[in-house]
Formats: C-alpha cells, sequence, structure tokens
C-alpha cells in the first residue's frame, strides 16, 4: 500500500502549486500505526473527560485493554536497534527509526501521549481510579501509566530534534513522576 503526500511549493513556483510524493513502506506503515493510535487515544481521553465529568457510569467506554495492548505494541515499535548488527544494518535501522520518531512528533502523537499522562494523573492513586473506572480500570491504571511514560521516553530517545522540543516540559514531566512515586508509597 502506498500513501501520496500533498506537498507545497515554495512561493513564486510556477507550477499547480503542490506536488503529490509517493511514500516508502516504512514511512506508509508509520502513517498507518498513527492514524490507529490517534484513533484509540483520542478515544480513550473522551472516555476520561467523560468519568472526571460524569463519575462512575454503567455504560463506561474505556478502552483500557486495547490502549495497554497498543502501548506495549508501540513501546516495541520504537524500540533501538539491537547492539549485536552489523555496523551499516544498524546505522540503516536508526534511521528509520529517527524517521518513526519524527513522523510521530509531527503528527503531535507526543503531545496525545501528555494528555493521556494529564488525563490519568487526575486520579491520585490506582485506587482511586477504580473507584470511578471500576475495578478492571484500576488495576491497569499504574501499568497503564507506566507504559504511556515508556512510550514518551521511547518517541524521543536519541532524537535531538524530540528531546529539544520536549524539553521545556521537564517541570511538567519531573512533577508528573514525583505524583507517580508519592501514589506508590515509595
Amino acid at each position: 500500500m502506498c500513501l501520496f503526500q500533498a506537498i507545497m511549493h515554495h512561493e513564486g513556483h510556477m507550477d499547480d502549486g503542490l506536488t503529490l510524493s509517493r511514500s516508502q513502506h516504512e514511512e506508509s506503515r508509520t502513517a498507518r500505526v498513527i492514524r490507529s493510535t490517534v484513533f484509540l487515544f483520542n478515544r480513550f481521553i473522551r472516555g476520561l473527560d467523560t468519568l472526571s465529568k460524569k463519575g462512575k457510569t454503567s455504560t463506561l467506554d474505556l478502552p483500557i485493554e486495547s490502549v495497554s495492548l497498543s502501548l506495549q505494541d508501540l513501546i516495541g515499535y520504537f524500540q533501538p536497534p539491537d547492539e549485536h548488527l552489523e555496523h551499516e544494518d544498524k546505522q540503516n535501522r536508526l534511521r528509520a527509526l529517527k524517521n518513526r520518531q519524527n513522523l510521530f512528533q509531527e503528527e503531535g502523537m507526543i503531545n496525545l501521549v501528555l494528555e493521556c499522562i494529564d488525563r490519568l494523573h487526575v486520579y491520585s492513586s490506582a485506587a482511586h481510579f477504580a473507584e470511578v473506572a471500576g475495578r478492571e480500570a484500576g488495576e491497569a491504571w499504574r501499568s497503564t501509566l507506566n507504559s504511556l511514560y515508556e512510550l514518551l521516553a521511547a518517541l524521543i530517545r536519541g532524537n535531538r530534534k524530540n528531546c529539544a522540543q520536549f524539553s521545556g516540559s521537564l517541570d511538567w514531566l519531573i512533577s508528573r513522576l514525583e505524583r507517580l512515586e508519592a501514589s506508590s508509597g515509595k
């Protein structure tokens, strides 16, 4: 499957103003992953927003299991290449990883992950979340939150551009990590 991207020409270009560019297999796959992840995470955020407004409801639409599975897949998708690879293979895989990270950043995925983390931090502990979302969701609260942090780290690890864009949020990150640690009683 190929995806096409419309690219606007710079000012003063004599043609129609747009060029169609065919994406490569890796970029096409990443675009599909982004599209499905955005849909799932937005549904998750809407569910969390509904919880915070209405409290516990019998018609809870919180795809916590799907989000957990997706997070594990995404964390694996952003794993750095194995150290035992030959230099050229390792460099090619690092380049592909950086491209995936950049595409996720360009599509606002880092901000979406941060939104999910913020929405989960409304609840001070797994017990507090369980009171509102139910026992199963409460049990998944900590692992989901930890996986969101792992994904965030994977999205910026080794990518100076993404790290630089995220550096303004370090105070935010430290305060969230301190709250997470405090909720575990450590």
